[in-house]
């Protein structure tokens, strides 16, 4: 037989746990005489049923257990395997301590568990497993405890001097460690008042070295090589208290992964915060922390090795962790959980970057590379402060600076360094406030608070306006002497402009006349020229005065003289219109199909379905009705180039029998670009 004294392991078996505080409770836990009466009081918690056995006589299993106080009726289920499945064999037994189980097949081992049901029909947890054999004609009668229920815990109690034996039965190749651990209410106590011996499968013949051994700190840990055999575990109460009892299958693998750790700080659980599956993290604490605890490391593999390093230097665990004292402020201490895997094959550190901050989130100071803030910045001031430009700034930044260097500043959910300049942002062109924002937030190095700051930018009112006018090409303006360049298609009559201030309460006026809208009429060949004012801050303000010159679009001696004119004109949904167009050659018609028609949406590049290059004339109208009401574009090219001479087009209003507009393009060559 081998033994081992430090070997590795990974938990696969189970735990079971004893409350030892009274003799008779404890024989009625592991089936004793059966005469004892009672079970514990559960004062409100769980009612566990002690002094589970059963005996197998004449074709029949007995089942017994002591009345448990808090108990209205007891549920028992059963299975012929030790992992189940378990079914309910007596859901209801009332006011008895035992059962008998009828019709049993022979040469059969029966798995029974019991649990207690209260008088608010509650159930409550099972007792450990017992397995009872139809082997022969008697039952096992043994007292002995199977360990064989992976995750079940059995509670019990017993006084002084009093033995309890446990076996499991290994497989081939097993290694178990045996951990035993002397405890109190209060959890840990290590007094000395537990031992246990490890008996081979004869239950007389002790394993060298594993006699009598004693709970100390950390408890009885013993590693074992069993094999396919039983191995036998005497319990001994050298005083009246309780222990745990713990076996685990050893193996032997690569595994350096940790699970879970405790990091106390003198508050939460500080680990919560930390994915294991990445390797290294930082801890910052209130300069008010003293220490930090690090304990209760739990592996995938309980076999593998932990060992503890605090700036390089390896530190010893007692009672299973170590505490980190002596922390400076702004000194950072690195602590690493290096992990070894139980063939010592691999490791793996897993790396804490310990350091202790100031709880200041206080702003030293702020900077902006443009505009006036509205009043001087102030911690002690409201956090919220208008920052006013000129109507032509852009890339708008600030250098916010900390009072701890520490601290972290997000400007706008950026993080930006103290003395750092953030990202420029641009404000929206059209003037007034709120239309654009700077949030700082600082954060305490510590983690512990935050302060918001809010910074309105404001843009000064301006003159400035955009305008709508139908058919635009292209424009440019010249803010020196505040004049838009507007090329605009040609041949486009009945046309408006509308004025767009970019303060909306601004008093406009268009060729002196007052308002933001008004109609007009582009010569075919010349520049026309609109003179447009406006007084911000609802006339309040200092009159702008801007020039718009409009200039069609013409371009002579194309390559393939092709003539080109646009209408526009506003269509009603609910109306129909005819289109009507003529070649005319010194003012007579022609009509020699030299001219085709395009009618267009508003978008300018969206035809209107059937109406594309239409060949007709003024005997043969195109008629349509737009599908929505909008600014329809008729296109009209002369495909005639060796003798375009004059052409025109009319546009009919055929539900209101009105005309719309006529317009007629002259001097024989023209083509728009």
């Amino acid at each position: 037989m081998k033994f081992l004294r430090s070997c590795k392991f990974l938990p696969v078996l189970f735990i079971i746990f004893f409350s030892l505080l009274s003799c008779d409770q404890l024989d009625q836990i592991i089936g004793g005489d059966g005469d004892n009466n009672g079970g514990g009081d559960n004062n409100g918690g769980d009612i566990y049923v002690n002094g589970f056995d059963g005996v197998y006589q004449n074709g029949s299993i007995n089942l017994t257990w002591n009345s448990s106080k808090g108990a209205n009726a007891y549920d028992i289920w059963y299975a012929t395997n030790a992992n189940g499945p378990f079914e309910s064999l007596a859901p209801s037994i009332y006011n008895k301590t035992s059962y008998i189980h009828n019709n049993v097949d022979p040469d059969t081992t029966y798995y029974y568990k019991i649990r207690a049901i209260d008088f608010s029909n509650r159930t409550h947890p099972f007792s450990q497993i017992i397995n009872v054999s139809t082997s022969g004609d008697g039952g096992n009668g043994s007292n002995d405890i199977q360990i064989f229920d992976l995750n079940q815990p059995t509670f019990g109690d017993a006084l002084l001097n009093e033995e309890r034996w446990f076996y499991f039965d290994g497989q081939e190749g097993d290694v178990l460690k045996i951990v035993l651990e002397d405890m109190n209410s209060s959890g840990k106590n290590f007094n000395g008042d537990v031992t246990f011996t490890l008996y081979q499968d004869d239950k007389a013949t002790e394993y060298t070295g594993f006699s009598n051994l004693t709970t100390t700190d950390p408890g009885v840990i013993v590693t074992l090589e069993i094999g396919q055999k039983r191995l036998y575990i005497k319990v001994k109460t050298v005083l009246e208290g309780n222990f745990t009892l713990m076996l685990q299958r050893v193996v032997f693998d690569s595994n350096t992964t940790l699970t879970s750790l405790n990091i106390d700080a003198g508050a939460a659980n500080l680990a919560d915060d930390f994915d294991l599956t990445t390797f290294s993290h930082d801890i910052i604490l209130n300069d008010s922390v003293t220490s930090l605890t690090f304990n209760e490391f739990n592996l995938y593999n309980p076999a593998a090795l932990i060992e503890i390093f605090v700036d390089d230097n390896p530190v010893n665990l007692v009672n299973g962790g170590f505490v980190l004292m002596n922390l400076l402020l702004n000194e950072t201490k690195v602590v690493v959980v290096r992990v070894t895997s139980s063939d010592d094959l691999e490791s793996q550190d897993y790396t804490f970057n310990v350091t202790k901050r100031t709880n200041n989130n206080n702003l030293q100071s702020i900077t902006f590379n443009k505009g006036t803030l509205d009043r001087t910045f102030s911690m002690g001031d409201s956090q919220k402060y208008t920052l006013t430009i000129s109507g032509n700034d852009s890339d708008i930044s600030l250098t916010p600076v900390s009072e701890d260097d520490y601290a972290v500043i997000k400007v706008n959910g950026e993080i930006v360094a103290s003395g750092s300049e953030s990202s420029p942002v641009n404000p929206d062109s059209l003037p007034g406030l709120y239309n654009q924002q700077f949030i700082i937030e600082i954060f305490a190095p510590d983690g512990s608070k935050s302060n918001n700051f809010y910074f309105d930018i404001q843009r000064l009112l301006t003159g400035k306006f955009q305008f709508e006018l139908p058919g635009i090409v292209s424009y440019s303006y010249d803010d020196s002497i505040k004049t838009y360049t507007v090329e605009t298609l040609a041949g486009i009559q009945n046309s408006s402009i509308t004025i767009n201030p970019e303060d909306t309460t601004a008093v406009v006026e268009i060729n002196n006349n007052s308002g933001n809208y008004l109609g007009i009429n582009l010569p075919d060949y010349t520049e026309t020229s609109v003179t447009v004012s406006v007084t911000p801050d609802n006339g309040f303000g200092v009159e702008e005065i801007y020039y718009i010159n409009i200039i069609p679009s013409w371009i002579s001696d194309s390559p393939n003289n092709k003539a080109e004119l646009y209408y526009v004109f506003d269509a009603n949904s609910s109306n129909t219109y005819s289109v009507q167009w003529d070649d005319l050659v010194n003012g007579s018609g022609r009509f020699s199909e030299d001219v085709v028609v395009t009618i267009y949406r508003e978008d300018m590049s969206t035809v209107i379905s059937g109406y594309e290059n239409v060949n007709s004339g003024y005997f043969n109208p195109v008629e349509f009705s737009p599908s929505v009401s909008e600014k329809v574009y008729v296109k009209v090219v002369a495909l005639d180039g060796s003798n375009v001479g004059d052409f025109g087009i009319r546009v009919k209003d055929i539900t209101s029998d009105a005309w719309v507009g006529f317009y007629a393009v002259g001097n024989n060559s023209v083509v728009i670009k």
